[in-house]
């Protein structure tokens, strides 16, 4: 007879005791009720053992799909007979002490942010084994049955592709063909003729970057040609964020101590068009998204502006305003409106420390072409009201504001000091993270009169930055 049970009974056995614990277990995995023999005990124990066996090994791995071999989809993948059974975070403190990793924790407004100890992998980490398992997957090389190698135009048969079949070959015969093929198209065509597809996003594992491996092998052959950049990502910030922010090589610089300047200083944070929820999912963790929740919690407004209301939208977002999707420039020169009509920058250090501010405003004003960028213009070519358009500029104008841009961002919102001698050793520095971005830096002590912003505005098709207030005097960039 065998004992049935199911995992919600078989958890409310936790009170009764242990021998009875042990053979309600022993039913839950199918072995047989009684009382057995020494021999049967010992091979039920050896069984039981067995089962109840989560994994034989853990391996360390990179899971992430974006090729950035980021640290924070390093994963525990439990190994039993071959095969992934589970995947884990991986936990810093497993063998090092809490005193020993001395994590970083940022403190502001009466509350703190703490390092996590594990790291934080995404769901695509976790179901990862699918993609391992998939019934789609090519576990094996195989060739068109109507190819071979050697560069026989008889042989090579171009106009079946995508009709032939394909056969399976051995390991050994194809990466021989490989191997053959490669020396066979550099001795003929030269070493130049080869071209290594080795940039854009690739998969990571621990050791390697995404297609560094094929052009490392190449180059040590001679050479190849080598792909730079594709226009497959941040294609923007490569060619065109770097020469206004600067930043080489891509457009962003790195994070440092952003998230406790935005933390201890912010009041207003600007979503503009990112999702620092689910974006980051191919490539990092959820810091982001946990320091988010955090922001909450320390009362900082959150502001999400994107055609769509995504998830982050849905679930951090204190006001949402829906725009019409490549009409962001519109919306920030009717800001840049509202702050030179209304007298809401320091023009003072904008004469001093910036050039090309009298462009700005002839355009802005619409001295070039006509057209003043109101409000009003606006609202027609964004959908956003006129009411929210001005709402947003005054507010902006009115409190220490921090910008999450896209894939990063470079803003500044630095609001005017009191003292100008305690901003000397304030340094701006602009983030790296593809998902909370932008920074409001306190320059120096004394009380904070919120005035103006440093600021990057969309004119045509250029992009011009607006220069920084008065407290950012003596800064270096």
């Amino acid at each position: 007879e065998q004992l049935k049970i199911s995992r919600k009974s078989l958890d409310k056995t936790i009170g009764t005791p242990p021998f009875d614990r042990a053979r309600l277990r022993v039913g839950a995995l199918g072995l047989k009720r009684g009382k057995p023999d020494s021999k049967t005990s010992k091979t039920s124990e050896k069984e039981l053992k067995d089962r109840m066996k989560i994994a034989d090994k853990t391996c360390i791995k990179a899971l992430d799909m974006g090729g950035s071999g980021m640290g924070a989809l390093t994963s525990w993948v439990d190994v039993k007979d071959g095969k992934i059974v589970r995947t884990r975070p991986m936990h810093a403190d497993s063998q090092y002490t809490h005193e020993h990793l001395r994590p970083w924790s940022i403190k502001a407004r009466g509350s703190h942010f703490d390092a996590s100890l594990k790291t934080d992998i995404p769901p695509f980490a976790y179901v990862y084994k699918k993609r391992a398992y998939s019934k789609n997957r090519v576990l094996y090389p195989m060739k068109r049955v109507d190819w071979e190698p050697g560069g026989d135009p008889d042989k090579i048969n171009p106009q079946n592709r995508g009709k032939s079949k394909f056969e399976r070959i051995s390991w050994d015969e194809a990466t021989q063909i490989i191997a053959d093929e490669i020396k066979r198209v550099q001795e003929k065509y030269g070493v130049y003729s080869i071209l290594a597809q080795g940039d854009g996003h690739g998969e990571d594992k621990v050791v390697h970057s995404s297609h560094g491996c094929q052009s490392k092998l190449l180059t040590m052959m001679g050479g190849c040609t080598l792909q730079s950049r594709n226009p497959d990502s941040w294609e923007g910030w490569y060619w065109g964020a770097k020469h206004v922010w600067g930043c080489e090589p891509t457009g962003q610089g790195m994070l440092g101590n952003l998230l406790m300047d935005i933390a201890q200083n912010t009041e207003l944070f600007l979503h503009w068009g990112c999702d620092l929820e689910t974006t980051t999912w191919g490539w990092q963790g959820h810091l982001s998204s946990k320091y988010a929740f955090w922001l909450t919690e320390l009362g900082i407004k959150q502001v999400f502006i994107s055609p769509d209301l995504n998830y982050s939208g849905s679930v951090h977002a204190d006001r949402w305003i829906p725009i019409k999707p490549n009409t962001d420039a519109a919306l920030q020169c009717a800001i840049a409106y509202i702050w030179i009509t209304e007298d809401l920058y320091d023009k003072e250090y904008v004469e001093t420390h910036a050039i090309g501010m009298d462009w700005i405003e002839h355009h802005i004003l619409g001295h070039d072409d006509g057209i003043p960028k109101t409000p009003e213009w606006a609202s027609e070519i964004t959908g956003v009201p006129v009411r929210i358009i001005k709402a947003l500029a005054r507010q902006w104008h009115e409190k220490p504001t921090s910008i999450g841009h896209v894939n990063g961002g470079s803003y500044a919102t630095i609001p005017k000091t009191v003292s100008r001698k305690s901003a000397s050793t304030s340094r701006i520095r602009l983030p790296r993270s593809r998902s909370s971005a932008s920074i409001w830096l306190k320059s120096g002590s004394g009380p904070i009169r919120p005035r103006c912003h440093f600021w990057a505005a969309w004119a045509v098709a250029s992009t011009i930055i607006i220069a920084t207030p008065s407290n950012l005097a003596g800064v270096t960039w």
